[in-house]
């Protein structure tokens, strides 16, 4: 699902026969590295300023989840979104589709984050949420990578509605999660940190 709002149609297409002293000062006028062509029947082609036949695309009945991978992936900073005859229907770019992720996530929500890592073979989203709710605070979105290792683990992020996160790094850490980080800062984290230091600084006098 590509949300239509995101889809930029204001600017046409070059052809893909164009010379860079041609799409260069288009592509800098819009804030753009790359630039979308076409052929003689208006189907796309590629990307000026990328290898030719390596560009990435998105089809229209592909999900706004898949263009942030893409993006990713190949470092554009617009995408092409084609129908399934090859069309050009329009472009997204990164910067509102990063716009967009922040406000329809939870990200913007008010909350804290929590970064932890579980073994592969432990990992089941549905359960490490369930540790994390068991708290009473809910989990408004997140997000999963697996840490290549000896025995593989997966890095899991959440955002979570409680403003201190105390109590549930406090329950990862009874299931055997390993917690990374926390922010804001747990405040008895804080509390443990400042104590500490306050040892420490003794110790010195």
């Amino acid at each position: 699902m590509i949300p239509q709002e995101l889809l930029l149609t204001d600017f046409l297409p070059m052809s893909f026969q164009a010379s860079e002293e041609e799409w260069l000062p288009l592509a800098k006028i819009k804030g753009l590295r790359h630039y979308p062509s076409v052929d003689e029947k208006g189907s796309w082609t590629g990307l000026l300023g990328y290898s030719v036949g390596q560009a990435p695309v998105l089809m229209s009945h592909g999900h706004f989840l898949d263009a942030l991978r893409l993006f990713g992936t190949f470092d554009v900073d617009i995408l092409p979104v084609l129908n399934s005859e090859g069309t050009l229907l329009g472009c997204l770019s990164l910067t509102d589709c990063a716009r967009f992720l922040g406000h329809t996530s939870g990200i913007a929500q008010p909350g804290s984050w929590v970064v932890f890592q579980v073994s592969a073979r432990q990992f089941r989203l549905s359960e490490v949420t369930r540790w994390a709710e068991s708290t009473g605070s809910k989990v408004l979105t997140a997000f999963t990578e697996v840490v290549p290792s000896e025995e593989p683990r997966v890095q899991v992020t959440f955002r979570v509605e409680a403003v201190d996160p105390a109590d549930i790094l406090e329950a990862l850490a009874r299931y055997g999660a390993l917690s990374l980080y926390s922010s804001p800062p747990s405040v008895q984290h804080q509390e443990s940190h400042d104590n500490l230091e306050h040892l420490l600084r003794y110790m010195r006098f």
